[in-house]
């Protein structure tokens, strides 16, 4: 018998959303009254488990407990330079297959230098405004 690893809550909510589901769909079916609190639920939770991102922690003071030690860190994990980014771990993920975010392997884990961010957002160049943009064809 294969160790069971304990499930995560987005997992959890992923799990009663589909069984909640099913038993909504078996309930219409079978022509029996659901009460509409029921099948408000259930979308919640549909839409819960089907959230991508999860929602980043704040403390009382609506700051990010996080951030004072991320700040003297050298090194980052793909999950801390996403939240410094303001970004996905997905998006991050991109930016390293891309070559445009330099990573490097410590131990086997992939790691983000902090001075590497900042060249990365230096890099970046601000997205030309709609009025810029006909304003260069038209001295063109």
């Amino acid at each position: 018998m294969t160790a069971r690893r304990p499930a995560d809550g987005r997992e959890v909510v992923g799990h009663v959303a589909l069984a909640l589901s099913r038993y909504l769909r078996e309930s219409r079916g079978d022509g029996v009254w659901v009460p509409p609190e029921v099948e408000s639920l259930a979308r919640l939770l549909t839409d819960c488990a089907r959230r991508r991102q999860e929602a980043t922690a704040l403390a009382p003071g609506g700051e990010d407990p996080d951030d004072g030690v991320m700040e003297t860190t050298l090194l980052l994990t793909r999950r801390e330079a996403a939240h410094v980014l303001r970004r996905s771990v997905r998006s991050v993920d991109r930016a390293i297959a891309d070559g445009v975010l330099p990573a490097v392997k410590v131990e086997g884990s992939t790691r983000i230098r902090r001075a590497d961010i900042e060249a990365y957002v230096d890099s970046l160049q601000s997205p030309r405004s709609f009025r810029d943009s006909v304003e260069a064809k038209d001295s063109a």
